[in-house]
């Protein structure tokens, strides 16, 4: 029979079903060997008795019971939430009070792995900040020496034309501001864009 299963309400019907059992039994032993009606009046009050102290006992620990269930309950949602340390209980005997020093030892444990945590966590974002540094200046000078061997690309393919024939350049007379302007237009976007003057 596992007692899991089993209530507290359940477990003290046990208790005193089997202890009424008994103390009748052993008070039908005594009348039937000594023959007197004495035996099983006290026999049937010593069972009054014990039923009485059952009682009042089942009543102090039906009290003390939520109370201890309570405490225990603040004391971990304490530890959970990680605000305050668990209440040490000041009495160290009771039952109450090893289970708080133990509470308290894994409160501190478990504050111990949030700093560690903690610290992991800003080391790691330092680590992919610093990734991510490192990470543009080389992308960067990729791009530039992809543009300029592009630029440079379409100059040696403009100026291999020019020699075959295929392109003829005409003279014009204009302006040299409006040259300049030409000329300077395909980096002005480019240049304001960066806050560059």
């Amino acid at each position: 029979m596992r007692l899991e299963r089993f209530s507290v309400k359940k477990i003290f019907l046990l208790v005193c079903c089997g202890m009424a059992a008994f103390m009748l039994g052993l008070c039908a032993l005594f009348y039937i060997v000594i023959g007197q009606v004495w035996v099983l009046i006290f026999g049937i009050l010593l069972i009054a008795c014990a039923f009485i102290w059952l009682f009042f006992l089942t009543l102090f620990f039906s009290k003390r019971l939520p109370e201890f269930a309570g405490e225990l309950c603040r004391a971990m949602d304490q530890m959970i939430i990680g605000t305050e340390e668990p209440v040490r209980a000041t009495d160290s005997e009771t039952l109450f009070a090893r289970i708080s020093y133990r509470l308290t030892r894994l409160y501190h444990i478990m504050q111990e792995n949030r700093r560690k945590v903690d610290a992991e966590w800003q080391e790691l974002q330092m680590l992919v900040s610093d990734i991510s540094h490192q990470v543009k200046t080389p992308v960067s000078n990729l791009k530039m020496v992809t543009d300029t061997l592009e630029f440079l690309f379409q100059a040696l393919v403009k100026t291999s034309r020019l020699e075959t024939g295929a392109i003829r350049l005409e003279k014009k007379d204009a302006l040299l501001i409006d040259t300049l302007a030409a000329a300077c237009s395909g980096i002005v976007y480019a240049a304001e864009k960066k806050n560059i003057s």
